[in-house]
């Protein structure tokens, strides 16, 4: 692989270097920061930090970058969205958060990170636009491993390609990168998906349901002629919701919402221990399902949640499943507000225009008290 594919970045960060001896007045005050930097350098032979840019358009005067993109599309402008309200500090406040402009890209000489899915983009960047709510790139500690295996990629894919990489989460694959993988598919020129072949077979089954080629691949790391590749919104509106539903409209358009389903997290962190017992048992007397996703299979799990006119789930990553449900449907969503959790899911909820509780379990070791009236009168209403 030719060296100066990377050129881009090289310019890029050789133009930033100051002189030795603000170099060296800058570090010998930041010890453990030179360390760092250091070892980055001979690990990686760059800092992250100076090839990350946010989006393909903190690039656009920079000639030697933009020479790799063949076209860039706007599918849909930068909005605002309300997020429930938030109690912080004791008081309820209205915040908005923002989802960044959705853009379609045609990139040459992308190198493609297959496990993660992470690219180096333009000549040797990484682009947070394309990682959505992994926060930049280091929402593992650092990307140093995927980094150093992308700028010695040797692997070519000739042809115009999508791409996906094996899903960390499952709710943020649902909410955030299938929509983007499902926009990039709109262009006519893209001969299907380039996976990694060590993906779930659900995640196979996400694309060639939607009636898409597969290109299943054993390296690492690729790189391909031209990659289209779509912006990650950082949260979820109805527009990404439309996207979902409308790519498998033939698996749920037919359903008849109609069942009670518990989806509980047995086995998994951030389980309600008895409660979620006490809650199967409930649910069942009441003629309900007692349902593990992951147990069902892509299609099977998409026309579970199709007929579930309830659904009752445990904080985690079944939030997802909402989107499968018919508008109107009702969702009881259990949090134990102690621990860590997040606005996403809720701004989810209202893109999926579905009629949304949820209930604090932090106070709660058992189902019983309030806590148990408020899943009786969710269920018999």
């Amino acid at each position: 692989m030719k060296r100066d594919m990377l050129k881009a970045s090289q310019i890029w960060v050789h133009s930033a270097r100051k002189s030795n001896t603000v170099l060296f007045k800058y570090w010998i005050r930041r010890p453990r920061s030179a360390l760092v930097r250091t070892l980055e350098k001979i690990l990686i032979g760059n800092s992250l930090s100076s090839v990350l840019v946010r989006d393909i358009a903190s690039l656009s005067r920079f000639s030697f970058a933009m020479s790799d993109v063949k076209y860039i599309k706007e599918i849909e402008g930068a909005v605002l969205v309300n997020r429930p309200q938030t109690k912080i500090i004791g008081t309820f406040v209205g915040i908005q958060d923002s989802r960044r402009a959705i853009l379609r890209y045609n990139l040459s000489n992308t190198r493609l990170h297959t496990p993660s899915g992470h690219l180096l983009v333009c000549g040797g960047f990484l682009c947070e636009e394309f990682f959505g709510q992994y926060i930049a790139v280091f929402s593992a500690g650092t990307i140093a491993n995927e980094y150093y295996a992308l700028k010695h990629a040797k692997k070519q894919i000739k042809g115009t390609w999508a791409a996906i990489g094996v899903p960390q989460y499952y709710f943020h694959y649902v909410a955030q990168f299938l929509p983007a993988l499902l926009r990039s598919l709109k262009d006519e020129e893209v001969e299907g998906v380039i996976l990694n072949a060590k993906a779930p077979e659900w995640v196979f089954k996400s694309v060639t349901s939607a009636g898409f080629k597969v290109l299943s691949v054993r390296d690492e790391c690729v790189v391909i002629e031209n990659l289209v590749v779509t912006s990650v919104g950082e949260i979820i509106t109805d527009s990404e919701v439309a996207v979902l539903r409308n790519a498998y409209a033939h698996i749920i358009e037919d359903s008849k919402p109609e069942t009670l389903v518990f989806v509980g997290r047995h086995g998994l962190n951030r389980n309600l221990g008895k409660i979620e017992n006490e809650l199967e048992d409930l649910v069942s007397s009441n003629n309900g399902q007692i349902v593990n996703p992951a147990a069902l299979g892509w299609e099977n799990e998409l026309r579970t949640f199709a007929n579930c006119r309830k659904l009752i789930l445990v904080y985690g990553s079944a939030t997802a499943n909402v989107v499968w449900m018919k508008p109107g449907s009702k969702v009881l969503l259990l949090t134990d507000f102690s621990r860590y959790t997040t606005q996403v899911e809720k701004a989810f909820f209202e893109a999926c225009n579905v009629d949304w509780k949820e209930i604090d379990t932090s106070q709660f070791l058992r189902l019983e008290g309030r806590l148990l009236e408020s899943v009786i009168e969710f269920i018999k209403d």
